[in-house]
């Protein structure tokens, strides 16, 4: 019987934890961060900004010029995300 309660016990607490640092977590760093006037994309449950990113590297995948060898810019090449969420919101 004890165990069975300790099992639970911590079943419950591994829940909790987990709702925790899913859910709670980046939702206050969210409206932390919304105080301070940062804005940027909204929070999704897991998927975050995967599919933003996803598709912004395909579309860049396919209209990419070539590098231009003068040029140390590759931030756009490599993240595109990132560029494009730094145009966005800002540094």
């Amino acid at each position: 019987m004890n165990s069975l309660v300790a099992a639970l016990l911590a079943a419950l607490l591994l829940l909790l934890l987990a709702a925790w640092r899913l859910v709670w977590r980046p939702r206050a760093v969210a409206r932390s961060l919304a105080r301070q006037g940062l804005q940027g994309l909204p929070y999704r449950f897991l998927a975050g900004s995967l599919t933003e990113a996803k598709r912004l590297a395909v579309a860049r995948r396919r209209g990419a010029p070539p590098l231009d060898a003068a040029s140390h810019d590759i931030m756009p090449f490599l993240l595109p995300p990132f560029h494009k969420w730094v145009a966005d919101y800002g540094k």
